[in-house]
This record gives structure tokens, C-alpha cells and sequence, in this order.
């Protein structure tokens, strides 16, 4: 996945996901994929149901701690973003964002084989909702990927890789994945690059008259 995630890929599946893919079709995958998980668990766990030692609800339990984003997080209205920066962050370098993600843990447990096995677990699921998400957009998307052979954030930073997202999405005219980037504080509105050029001017010099009357509603509340 990581291999896959250039910046265009991004931002194709960005698009995707937020104007092409509803909410309701959004949670529907989500749901399908937990359900998933939640099938392995409880064959995990069926010795310790068969002798009434483990009960379904302490499964479901076991779940809601180790995926503490679901379902709210992963299937509400701010799903959609929460989805994006997470793939954004599964895909990069950035070791501190990604630890912290995946031991956001609700369980306390002195045991360290428990704990290596709690955080194992919590990795699984959520690299495996996030790769069968991105698996399902790649087969039924016209989009032709663009592939890579390296690694695609090495060497670049975080602002650097948002500000070429960013561009890549004002170049193809995508409105709400701009407004993604903003809305979620990664660049700022009146942004200049190092060629003393706007947002504004990237917008007008593709000629994507929507993204400029969204930039300039946003300059003018700077």
C-alpha cells in the first residue's frame, strides 16, 4: 500500500472517497470488513466459548477496545477525513504518528506477551480495513495507478508532501479534496510557495474556475 500511495494516488482515491462513495456506502464496506475481523476473532476465542469461559459480549468488548475507532469514528460524518489521514499516515515515515496510532489502546494489562499481542492485533485490524478499502477502490476505479518501486514520502516532509497533494487535487479540479486539505488545517488558504505563487494562482493557471471561487472565499476570511 505504501508502494501504491503516490501523491496522485491520493488524491484519485480522495476524490473517490469523498464525493463518488456516500457515507452509506462508506459504513457499508467499513461495517463489512469489522464483521470480518469479528468472525476471526470469535474463531480465535471458540475453545474459550465452547467452555462458557468466554461469552460473545466479551468479544465484542475485546473488539470495541482494540478498534476503539469503530463504529462512530470509521462509519459518522467525520469518517470520511479520519479515513484519509489515517491512510496518510499508515503510507509515510512519520514512525511517532503511526506508533501513536497504533497503541491508542482502551486495555491495561501488566503481562508484556499480553500487551505485544494486544498491539499486534489492534495493528491487524486497522491495517486490514485499510487495505481492503483501498483494494476495493483500485479494482472497480477506471483510474489507471501510477506505481512506484520506492518508498514515496522518504526524504520529504509532512508540509511538503500535503502542499503536493494539494496541487495535484486544485490541478484536477477537485473542489472537496481541496477543501480537505484546508478544512484540515495541512495548508493554509493563502499558502505561497517558494516561487512566490498562490493557491489562487496554481487555480486560475489550470483554468478550474470552481477551486478559484472556493480559494477566494477562503482568502477573503484569512
Amino acid at each position: 500500500m505504501t508502494m501504491w500511495c503516490t501523491d496522485t494516488n491520493f488524491v484519485g482515491f480522495a476524490q473517490f472517497w469523498i464525493t463518488e462513495f456516500g457515507m452509506e456506502r462508506r459504513s457499508e464496506i467499513v461495517n463489512l470488513e469489522v464483521s470480518i475481523l469479528l468472525d476471526e476473532m470469535t474463531l480465535a476465542f471458540r475453545s474459550g466459548q465452547e467452555k462458557g469461559k468466554v461469552r460473545t459480549k466479551d468479544i465484542m468488548d475485546l473488539l470495541s477496545a482494540l478498534l476503539r475507532e469503530y463504529p462512530k469514528k470509521l462509519t459518522g460524518s467525520a469518517s470520511v477525513y479520519l479515513f484519509l489521514d489515517y491512510l496518510d499516515i499508515f503510507t509515510s515515515e512519520r514512525a511517532v504518528e503511526y506508533r501513536s496510532i497504533l497503541s491508542d489502546v482502551k486495555l491495561s494489562t501488566r503481562n508484556k506477551e499480553h500487551v505485544q499481542l494486544i498491539l499486534a492485533t489492534r495493528s491487524f485490524m486497522l491495517i486490514n480495513v485499510w487495505v481492503a478499502v483501498v483494494n476495493f477502490y483500485k479494482q472497480i476505479s477506471e483510474y489507471k495507478p501510477v506505481t512506484s518501486t520506492e518508498h514515496l514520502t522518504r526524504h520529504r516532509d509532512k508540509s511538503e508532501v500535503n502542499y503536493n497533494r494539494l496541487v495535484e487535487a486544485i490541478n484536477n479540479g477537485y473542489t472537496e479534496v481541496v477543501h480537505y486539505f484546508l478544512y484540515s488545517g495541512k495548508i493554509s488558504a493563502g499558502h505561497v510557495d517558494c516561487r512566490q505563487k498562490t493557491l489562487l494562482h496554481i487555480a486560475t493557471a489550470a483554468n478550474q474556475l470552481k477551486v478559484v471561487q472556493y480559494l477566494l472565499k477562503k482568502v477573503r476570511h484569512l
